[in-house]
């Protein structure tokens, strides 16, 4: 943006930002500042009803998750510009993720102090940056999961549709029936949803609990951790818009993720974020990321 110089402000100025415009914010009916220079500072989250309804706490209180803020449910997901898609195919995927969900992963991550290079390095780690294929969310059936939730009680239904024998994806296969040959189902969404709805029609509420989901691919079973009373309100939140899976993710991570994720220790985010299994591939994909990101935007 080349426009005139109108007037200088202070360190400490108190502004209010009417429009970002990707690396620059409005602050007055004609006036720009780069967002370099401001430090955002966040608003009390919009008062949600009380669960109680009427009565408990005068019916309401304050949000306490991300997705119960309304103005962020119904903030713009896109930013006003583009990055360009140039360089290399990892800086390509980071400047398509941002141009798809970049204004809103910039005003959360600037409401949370963290850099929006970090959240779109998680973000492209953990889905490559799709949060929707066909209609329908990104999943990953995890049947090792399925069997803790429901196959260990019902072993010999199980074993006729599910196989695995560790968490390592390339054990996993499934089949519809007995007389079939037994199919992996990793790495197609097709197939993801097929042994998903077969699991549903076994134990619906479990297997939406074995199931990763969305942008940050959050297991079903961590509902209550990022503040949904029940799967089936997770799974149709994050199945309707993709604002909930974003702001999924920034409400999944803990106090010491995000300190992680600030001191620049990726994988012990990703040991947090993930679990332990593949903590150091993750961890060096994220910095990878990150790095990547500078290296485009600087």
């Amino acid at each position: 943006m080349k426009s005139r110089v109108l007037g200088a402000l202070g360190t400490g100025t108190e502004l209010e930002i009417l429009e970002e415009r990707g690396e620059w914010l409005k602050v007055g009916l004609t006036g720009f500042v780069h967002r370099k220079f401001v430090k955002k500072v966040a608003l009390p989250l919009t008062p949600a009803l009380s669960p109680k309804g009427e009565g408990g706490n005068k019916g309401e209180v304050p949000t306490e998750f991300l997705w119960q803020d309304e103005a962020l449910k119904t903030l713009s997901v896109e930013p006003s510009e583009a990055k360009a898609a140039d360089g290399n195919a990892r800086q390509k995927k980071l400047a398509e993720t941002y141009n798809q969900y970049g204004n809103l992963l910039q005003n959360v991550s600037d409401t949370l102090d963290m850099d929006v290079g970090v959240a779109l390095a998680v973000i492209c780690v953990e889905s490559g940056g799709v949060g929707f294929k066909d209609g329908r969310m990104i999943i990953r059936f995890e049947p090792h999961w399925f069997h803790k939730l429901w196959g260990k009680a019902n072993q010999d239904d199980f074993d006729k549709h599910f196989q695995f024998t560790s968490w390592k994806g390339s054990t996993h296969f499934y089949r519809e029936t007995e007389e079939d040959e037994w199919k992996s189902f990793h790495g197609n969404q097709g197939k993801e949803w097929s042994v998903f709805e077969l699991a549903c029609g076994l134990d619906d509420e479990a297997a939406k609990k074995s199931i990763s989901m969305g942008l940050g691919q959050i297991m079903g079973f961590n509902h209550k951790q990022i503040g949904y009373e029940t799967v089936q309100a997770m799974f149709d939140n994050f199945n309707s818009d993709v604002r909930y899976q974003i702001l999924g993710i920034f409400d999944f991570m803990t106090s010491g993720m995000k300190k992680a994720l600030a001191g620049k220790n990726y994988v012990t985010f990703a040991k947090a974020y993930n679990g332990s299994g593949q903590a150091a591939t993750y961890g060096k994909m994220i910095a990878d990321n990150v790095s990547e990101w500078v290296n485009l935007t600087s």
